[in-house]
């Protein structure tokens, strides 16, 4: 039996099912598959007329068969008008589900790469104010860093005034008499400060704090036999005051100096940790933009594929 399609072509290469009704009411069920000439081959058909069924796509066919004739049949399988509405049917319903779902994707991909845009815009903005971060902390480290070198030079100022406080003036030349029974040494450094006095006053009358009379009556009193006594009293006092402003100054210096290589190592920290901030974000901000590169590779698929 040959086996074609409502077009005349030759169903070949295709597994038919069917059916054969005897003369004695018995059935047979059989899958046969054609050959490459749309040839069915049916075995053991018995002599005197059989009846053979082959399901088509929407009805069955049926056609009687006779062995003894050795004849073999051509059949065509005929499609019905209800046949071709329902496969032309289907065929608009896949069209069209497949139209969806291509637009659904392509919608989506855009939802998608536009959050991938927005998500680089932020990554870059975030960026910016990483490295405008940077710049200002690297401008306090400066800024603390020049502090400490300033407190640290006031320290060594501060010691370096301690140590001239403390430094005890030795007298380079010295002047003996002997006067009532008592050895009296006068030093350049008494003499020194007898000088010194008698100018102070004279500045004081010059500035107009003192008149020429009160002027007159100090240089007076420096003459004293205790005078000398009396300004090397003062003299001690005022070392003494010039030692412990040094050790204050020295104290100051060294808070200072505390203070300022503390906020040192606080900016250090700060930069360093806006750095790996920085590095942070412009990881971030690759994998943003490479992913926004994948979504609109995406969409562009998507665009094609519907547009086709």
């Amino acid at each position: 039996m040959f086996l074609n399609d409502a077009l005349g072509i030759p169903i070949s290469n295709t597994p038919v099912n069917w059916e054969i009704t005897f003369p004695d009411g018995t059935t047979e069920s059989k899958t046969t598959e054609t050959s490459e000439n749309g040839t069915l081959i049916i075995p053991s058909v018995p002599r005197g007329d059989a009846r053979s069924r082959f399901p088509t796509w929407i009805r069955k066919n049926f056609f009687s068969l006779d062995a003894s004739t050795g004849v073999a049949e051509k059949v065509s399988f005929s499609i019905s008008i209800p046949s071709i509405l329902i496969g032309l049917s289907a065929i608009i319903v896949f069209a069209a589900l497949t139209y969806l779902v291509a637009y659904k994707m392509c919608f989506i991909t855009s939802m998608s790469l536009k959050k991938a845009e927005e998500k680089v815009e932020e990554k870059a903005r975030r960026l910016l104010e990483a490295e405008g971060g940077v710049a200002e902390t690297k401008r306090r480290r400066e800024g603390a860093k020049t502090r400490l070198n300033n407190a640290s030079k006031k320290v060594r100022d501060a010691d370096r005034m301690l140590e001239e406080a403390r430094k005890l003036e030795e007298p380079k030349s010295w002047v003996e008499t002997v006067g009532e029974g008592k050895r009296r040494r006068i030093t350049d450094i008494d003499l020194m400060l007898k000088n010194r006095e008698a100018k102070n006053v004279w500045e004081r009358y010059r500035r107009g704090e003192i008149s020429a009379e009160e002027c007159a009556r100090e240089w007076e009193r420096l003459r004293e036999p205790d005078a000398l006594e009396k300004l090397k009293e003062l003299e001690k006092r005022l070392e003494e005051e010039e030692i412990k402003q040094a050790e204050r100054s020295v104290d100051e210096a060294g808070e200072e100096e505390r203070r300022a290589m503390e906020e040192l190592k606080q900016a250090e920290q700060q930069e360093e940790k806006a750095k790996e901030e920085l590095e942070k974000l412009r990881t971030e901000l690759k994998e943003a933009e490479e992913e926004a590169g994948e979504m609109q590779g995406e969409g562009t698929t998507s665009a094609t594929t519907l547009t086709a």
